[in-house]
């Protein structure tokens, strides 16, 4: 017998008729998940929920487990075997299962991976349905679930579909209730509905399956609002969200649908980040026209502050970014760059920056400076003198100051108008500019070779690598050579650069704080000052390891120390790291940097700042309390 779920008139979902038997029981029972779900549903049935349906009716349960200390291949054989054992014997009943899900043996974390992926065992399709709706419907703990779930992938049918989908909206369930859907004939459109209400990840991971599925009844909502949140989707998702809606040929509609327009901004900006590893926009066939039918549209856009956002960026990345790297014929990219910066310039987005730069909010008027100066400077005019012979240049890119990612300021290459780092290396952005742009190393040349780290993989250089190249002067000549590159492919060759027109522009790069805002200039600042002072710190037992202000924190600056001091990390004896918050003020940064260097020398920073790293068994050691929650 199935256990499925239907909508009554009035869209509630209720379930289909049951056994007796299974009725009774259910009355005993605490409360399922699928009931907690359907009531926060009904209290808000077109949004999601709020926190993601916590806290949970088993939360207590699974708070109180004890850890876990057997292996993940202990545990999965423990779920294998109940699975095992259970489905052995014809006609068992749902509940008994329920009842060996719930042992200590098995963890929450094994069911989760096995329902995602593969469960270590599954039974045939028509009783994996039928239990797997019973599971669904009436388990009161997440790990039957789960398995009830990852049971109903692959078998569940079109009236399984409400239970799905409201189980689905606690966040603990939506990626699993994403693959289900997915399994489903012709349930894109409930795909749709699950991903308007759930988190980032769970709802680029349904975008994905429509983009596999290329429903056509589907496709407008790819096109319009698939990037409507932005977290999650990687630069490979935007690709085939790009591709499957034939975002290019939408472009050419005239008057282009303003909805679609955002919406192609934003994808090929994902499609050159390396949030996902790799860059994508020169997988794209049509990134070419895509950008040239943007550009096109852009004037008869509605000006506001997001669309200059989008604008600067695009710019910057067609200037020093993976889109200049694209094979660009003759003066194409820089008539869609001039394009580009003719609309930034009109007056009436002129105006809508104006009104930003004015606002009370701190980061419109952030945003509003950072794209007006962009616009003013207008990068990229000077293209024909930039290109000549091997002119060597540093730019120093500003994201967008109200990120929804995790961007960082880069210190992007151009030799004779070409992004070198961004056309060798597409696992990771360029360098920060404190660590290429700094006395004693970096970008400067001497005699003596040194190798410098212009870019690192995304995922840490341990992970992916990372772009290396050599640099040493030979007579009026500064030479790059011997590169070394995590990337496929063959390495860029030897440059040569004239030595005075080199040595100018890494000393106007290293002058050049423009770019910075407040926190930044206080974290740069702070830096100076702590590491020509190491003792300030050293009589605390502390060592800086670093300071530096995040974009995503605006009027933060946040300082990383090592304690105890020197750092002692993989030799076995205790450590921890000590971050500190500090909130920049209007004031001169050398002025506040300055005041908290004194306030070091007569205060234990430790106090001030809270442990963010080590271990438990250190911080005991050492008489620290260990966190359960930190600010940082």
């Amino acid at each position: 017998m199935a256990y499925g779920c239907r909508h009554d008139e009035e869209n509630r979902v209720v379930p289909e008729p049951v056994s007796v038997v299974y009725e009774r029981s259910a009355l005993d029972r605490p409360v399922s998940l699928f009931d907690h779900a359907e009531r926060l549903h009904q209290r808000a049935p077109d949004s999601p929920l709020p926190d993601g349906g916590k806290p949970f009716p088993d939360e207590a349960d699974h708070g109180s487990q004890a850890r876990d200390e057997a292996s993940y291949q202990d545990r999965k054989a423990a779920l294998a075997a109940a699975l095992e054992t259970f489905f052995a014997i014809p006609g068992g009943r749902p509940e008994d299962l329920h009842a060996a899900l719930i042992r200590p043996e098995i963890s929450a974390r094994t069911v989760c991976i096995g329902a995602q992926h593969d469960l270590p065992f599954t039974p045939e399709p028509e009783r994996a349905r039928e239990i797997g709706l019973w599971l669904a419907r009436y388990g009161y703990d997440r790990r039957p679930v789960m398995v009830g779930l990852a049971l109903l992938r692959e078998t569940a049918q079109r009236q399984d579909i409400s239970l799905v989908k409201t189980i689905g909206l606690l966040k603990c369930f939506d990626s699993a209730a994403v693959k289900v859907l997915a399994s489903i004939p012709d349930a894109a459109p409930e795909l749709i509905w699950l991903a308007e209400r759930s988190r980032p990840y769970p709802r680029s991971s349904a975008v994905g399956e429509l983009c596999r599925l290329a429903d056509p009844a589907t496709l407008p909502w790819l096109l319009r609002h698939a990037m409507d949140d932005r977290r999650g989707v990687s630069s490979t998702l935007a690709r085939q969200i790009a591709e499957v809606t034939s975002l290019a040929d939408a472009l050419a509609e005239d008057p282009c649908d303003e909805q679609v327009w955002d919406q192609a901004g934003r994808l090929l900006l994902a499609m050159t980040s390396t949030r996902n590893y790799e860059t994508e926009v020169g997988r794209y066939e049509k990134a070419r026209l895509a950008y040239r039918r943007f550009a096109a549209s852009a004037v008869r856009m509605t000006p506001t502050l997001d669309r200059c956002a989008a604008l600067i960026s695009i710019t910057e990345d067609l200037q020093t970014g993976p889109a200049a790297c694209l094979p660009w014929a003759d003066t194409e990219r820089e008539s869609v760059i001039s394009e580009l910066l003719a609309v930034l310039r009109s007056p009436a987005w002129s105006q809508t920056l104006n009104l930003g730069v004015g606002s009370t909010d701190p980061t419109t008027r952030w945003r509003a400076r950072w794209a007006k100066e962009a616009a003013q400077r207008g990068a990229g005019d000077d293209t024909a003198n930039a290109k000549a012979g091997n002119r060597f240049e540093i730019r120093v890119v500003m994201p967008d100051p109200d990120p929804e990612d995790f961007p960082q300021v880069e210190t992007r290459i151009l030799i004779g108008g070409r992004p070198i780092i961004a056309a060798a290396f597409n696992k990771g952005p360029a360098g920060m500019p404190e660590r290429l742009l700094r006395e004693n190393g970096g970008l400067r040349a001497d005699v003596e070779p040194h190798e410098v780290r212009l870019a690192e993989a995304y995922c840490t250089e341990g992970c992916c690598g990372g772009l290396y190249v050599t640099i040493v002067r030979e007579g009026d000549q500064v030479v790059w050579r011997d590169w070394r590159s995590s990337t496929k492919g063959d390495p860029p060759g030897e440059f040569r650069f004239d030595a005075d027109q080199y040595d100018q522009e890494v000393a106007r790069a290293e002058r050049d704080h423009s770019w910075e805002w407040p926190a930044r200039s206080l974290a740069r600042h702070l830096d100076e000052k702590l590491r020509a002072t190491p003792e300030v710190l050293g009589q605390w037992g502390c060592w800086i390891d670093w300071v530096t202000a995040w974009i995503r924190d605006g009027s933060q600056t946040r300082l990383l120390m090592s304690y105890p001091q020197p750092p002692s990390h993989g030799d076995g004896k205790p450590w921890l790291l000590f971050g500190l918050l500090i909130d920049a003020d209007d004031r001169d940064p050398a002025v506040q940097a300055t005041e908290l260097l004194g306030t070091f020398r007569t205060t234990d920073p430790k106090t001030m700042a809270e442990v963010v790293g080590g271990s438990r068994d250190y911080a005991d050691q050492l008489g620290f309390p260990w966190p359960e929650k930190t600010r940082w």
